[in-house]
């Protein structure tokens, strides 16, 4: 292909294939964050798909100011770098591959950096895109050996058929994860110890935060076909999730050893994956499951306040913030596939609460305000809230034994 010469064809260029590269990235890791074992792997991947997801966001914004065709171009080497990484497996290849992934985008933005820096007048023209690969340069930083990357010749349109690592139907967990046996106390009994708390929120990690990270990773593959911003979406919430994860396992050490043992289900998993399409699996995680837990995260960080444990509160509270943010993502997509019908919402969040057992709202009392500020709609509220102060007539079916 002739190296474009117009400063504009030349910045609609470059500002695609950045997207290319930043989308394909995203995939990859994606797709590895679940067949990961080791847990300190998977967090790695979960920050890194969270890191990607931030940088598309940015990038594509100024691909759309520059252009309103949605084509994804870029060098067709750039494509062939991805390819040579798609049947990686095993952690120490995982982890070997992302870092190169890494290392490709950084190599990638800081040729085209030094593509521009050889016409001022496009410099200067093309002003924030230099800006913005500035910023990212800072998170995607040029390896000290460089790759071989050919920004000139035949380039490759992004495609959804274009090939991915292999997905697992079933999460990987780390050798020290045990499935759970059902005979474990309830978070009630051991609230009043500091090695109960530390259980509680290893649960909390083991249980929900792992599974909710690696859900938002494999709706991005799942999901392929649904838009850019979906994408975005879900790399942001993996980036929360893997913060959560994170956190409950620093908290957790703080406190001591989990008075159980290191115990986890995949119920979050396995509830997500029962949804037969998009917006049946955002109902059941980031509605049903998730405006749930905005209720059960207030609960439980007033135990933990009471209990003395002030600083585990304010952790809790902070996932409570950011739960609010993923609820929000739900009820913006599930509200645009309702088309603004309040009956439609409602049978939607209904039905996806029914098919995995649960009850909307759960078993905590009602954390209206949070709710309010995670976009559920009022007429939705007002109906929750009367069905907690009715057992007679429940909005919702109860839970399957």
């Amino acid at each position: 292909m002739r190296e474009p010469t117009n400063p504009l064809t030349r910045a609609i260029s470059g500002s695609g294939a950045l997207c290319y590269a930043i989308l394909r990235a995203l995939e990859f890791h994606a797709c590895w964050l679940p067949r990961a074992v080791s847990t300190e792997l998977k967090i790695t991947l979960g920050q890194r798909t969270g890191t990607l997801g931030w940088a598309l966001s940015l990038a594509h914004l100024r691909f759309s100011e520059l252009t309103a065709d949605t084509r994804l171009l870029a060098p067709i080497g750039l494509e062939e770098a991805f390819v040579r990484r798609v049947n990686v497996d095993g952690d120490l290849a995982i982890q070997a591959a992302s870092d190169q992934i890494i290392g490709l985008l950084g190599t990638f933005i800081a040729q085209s950096r030094e593509r521009r820096l050889m016409d001022y007048l496009e410099k200067v023209l093309n002003g924030p895109s230099d800006a913005l690969e500035m910023t990212l340069a800072a998170h995607f930083p040029e390896p000290s050996s460089p790759y071989s990357l050919a920004l000139s010749g035949p380039t490759v349109t992004y495609a959804h058929s274009l090939p991915i690592p292999v997905t697992v139907d079933s999460p990987r967990r780390a050798h020290e994860l045990e499935p759970r046996r059902g005979d474990e106390p309830p978070w009630a009994s051991l609230i009043g110890t500091p090695e109960g708390r530390a259980q509680i929120l290893h649960d909390v990690f083991a249980d929900i935060e792992l599974s909710a990270m690696e859900v938002c990773a494999a709706s991005i593959v799942r999901f392929r076909d649904l838009p850019m911003a979906f994408k975005v979406d879900m790399a942001r919430q993996c980036w929360d999730e893997a913060r959560h994860a994170q956190a409950c396992l620093l908290r957790c050490k703080e406190l001591g050893l989990p008075a159980v043992g290191f115990r986890y289900s995949l119920k979050v998993w396995d509830r997500w994956m029962a949804g037969r399409d998009a917006i049946e699996c955002l109902c059941i995680e980031q509605l049903v499951q998730e405006g749930n837990a905005l209720d059960s995260v207030q609960s439980l960080a007033r135990s933990f306040h009471a209990a003395g444990d002030v600083r585990s509160a304010a952790l809790l509270a902070m996932f409570g913030r950011d739960e609010e943010l993923h609820t929000a993502i739900g009820n913006k997509w599930v509200t645009m596939a309702a088309e603004s019908s309040d009956r439609a919402y409602e049978t939607r969040v209904r039905d996806a609460a029914e098919r995995i057992g649960l009850t909307v709202p759960g078993h905590a009392p009602v954390a209206l305000e949070a709710r309010r500020r995670g976009g559920f709609p009022e007429p939705f509220l007002r109906k929750i809230t009367s069905a907690e102060r009715s057992s007679e007539t429940p909005y919702l079916p109860q839970a399957r034994s």
